[in-house]
């Protein structure tokens, strides 16, 4: 399923069940999925979480390099009812606001080792822990707001402190990121084993799909009961031909099949064509139930075995 099929699919979906499929991630897996979407919405941005930094241990950072400098965008999450108690939610969120306006040498470090290790050059992100600074904070509340917390989240936007509520999150997992609202870490699995197969063949490099240009060879059914034989071989072009369709019943019902051809008949594109459509059919049914058994194929070519 491709990912404006998997939009739609999840715009279907009501807007409080996607609420509650939210909310069944863990805080740890929501900051992962909130990298996904930060990426997705500014693919030329880097996000990474602050995992390690103590002062920083929940927190996401946003670099968004240009040729003379960086803009630095702090990310704090709160998932989870926010509460405007005194002591409470507000409070600690000002706390971490100013752990981003003054990193420790140590925050830094670590926050600069994580940037180089993620592709980027080490020059976007200042020489010293007093030269880094965040331009602009993010708090994404993934939870309800209690009425004191409306209130106090003045607070927190007169420091211009930019509130993203659950309706926010909501809306743009939808469009960026829909594999959120189902399982998230297959349907990305299964993805990036659809584009390797779409790009392993010859017209890859013209940015031509597998499945756009694929032509379905000449197929016979026969069973060998005995050695295969030239005589055998010959009776197997005299059986009629198959379609896409009964090579994929087959192989299901019968679990295994041997293919014999010449170079270049086309083998390796069935076998690769007929994954592809395994996988669209999972794809498929991870949108369906989240509590089924889903099949996924694994193609294996010999050269890598050895």
């Amino acid at each position: 399923m491709n990912s404006s099929s998997l939009v739609k699919v999840a715009s279907s979906i009501q807007f409080d069940d996607r609420v509650a499929r939210l909310m069944k991630y863990s805080e740890p897996e929501l900051h992962k999925l909130l990298l996904k979407l930060f990426s997705e919405i500014q693919r030329d941005d880097q996000v990474f979480i602050t995992h390690g930094v103590n002062e920083l241990g929940k927190d996401l950072i946003i670099v968004k390099p240009d040729r003379i400098t960086s803009y630095i965008t702090g990310v704090i999450v709160k998932k989870g009812e926010l509460s405007g108690a005194s002591h409470g939610d507000i409070d600690e969120i000002k706390e971490r606001a100013d752990l981003f306006k003054k990193l420790s040498n140590k925050a830094y470090g670590e926050i600069r080792s994580q940037v180089v290790q993620a592709g980027f050059h080490q020059d976007i992100i200042p020489g010293t822990a007093t030269d880094f600074r965040i331009d602009k904070i993010l708090l994404v509340i993934a939870g309800t707001i209690t009425r004191n917390a409306v209130t106090r989240l003045k607070e927190l936007t007169s420091q211009g402190i930019v509130v993203l509520d659950i309706k926010w999150l909501i809306d743009n997992f939808t469009e960026y990121y829909p594999q959120v609202f189902f399982d998230a870490e297959v349907c990305d699995y299964v993805s990036k084993c659809i584009a390797e197969i779409e790009q392993e063949h010859w017209l890859a490099k013209n940015d031509v799909p597998l499945s756009k240009y694929y032509v379905e060879p000449t197929i016979t059914k026969y069973k060998f009961e005995l050695e295969i034989t030239d005589k055998a071989l010959d009776d197997v072009f005299k059986n009629r031909t198959m379609d896409f369709n009964e090579i994929s019943d087959l192989i299901t019902n019968k679990k295994s099949a041997l293919i014999v051809g010449e170079p270049g008949s086309g083998k390796t594109g069935m076998l690769s064509r007929l994954t592809l459509s395994y996988l669209s059919f999972a794809s498929e049914k991870l949108t369906i139930s989240d509590n089924g058994l889903i099949h996924l194929p694994t193609y294996i070519r010999a050269t890598s075995l050895v």
